[in-house]
């Protein structure tokens, strides 16, 4: 049986864990709303498919008008979202990450 000091302990550590997962990006609130804008073409806006996208650190992430400069800050918050999440697939490769979403049969709960 544990001590009240022990799940005092254990509650204060896992507040520290999910305070700093938000200020690290990792919640979806966090995220700058670049990193959203990016993120959210996994799934077309317009067809609702899913979609393959190529983020690059350094260069402009463009789709349909939209151009957003992809800054290494943007480029480590997006990647420690995705890392977190349980929504996407991905594949770092140097500078450029390849994040497409998961089907729904492939999305842990």
């Amino acid at each position: 049986m544990r001590t009240i000091a022990e799940i005092e302990s254990k509650q204060k550590d896992q507040y520290v864990v999910l305070n700093n997962k938000e200020e690290n990006g990792i919640t979806w609130a966090a995220l700058p709303k670049e990193a959203k804008s990016i993120l959210e073409w996994t799934e077309h806006v317009y067809t609702g498919q899913r979609q393959i996208l190529v983020i690059e650190r350094r260069e402009p992430f463009t789709r349909f008008g939209l151009n957003i400069p992809v800054t290494d800050y943007l480029f480590e918050e997006i990647l420690a979202y995705i890392a977190a999440s349980n929504y996407y697939s991905y594949d770092i490769n140097g500078d450029a990450v390849k994040v497409v979403l998961k089907k729904k049969t492939e999305m842990a709960c």
